[in-house]
């Protein structure tokens, strides 16, 4: 019994840590997301920089020199946005409001803070 105990609060702890997601975040609704991204340029406290052309091009660039990644993004109706990477990878995250900041949560669990939104010029 004592390992089936563990074996659920493991299963429940790695759970809840893959969700990303906290009591206190506010998912964005669909039309606010949109207009978050929609022509912007989001930069993180890793360095990463991700650009949200308003056509649906995205560029996801690994530091202010680094490598560039292309791509396209779409937002969807559960207020996720899907991006296709050129390489045919593609992922679906989140952007939630945390406190006064706003929070990018991949897929995976990991939440990246943005650091600075500005717009495309």
């Amino acid at each position: 019994m004592r390992k089936l105990t563990l074996s659920l609060i493991l299963l429940a702890s790695s759970a809840n840590a893959q969700e990303g997601f906290r009591e206190t975040d506010i998912r964005l609704s669909k039309p606010e997301l949109t207009t978050y991204l929609s022509g912007q340029v989001l930069s993180f406290y890793n360095d990463g920089i991700s650009i949200y052309q308003s056509d649906g091009q995205f560029t996801y660039q690994y530091s202010a020199d680094g490598n560039k990644v292309p791509g396209t993004y779409e937002v969807m109706d559960d207020s996720s946005v899907c991006t296709v990477f050129a390489n045919g990878f593609e992922r679906c995250d989140y952007v939630v409001q945390a406190g006064a900041r706003y929070v990018l949560i991949v897929e995976n669990g990991d939440r990246y803070p943005v650091k600075t939104r500005d717009a495309i010029e």
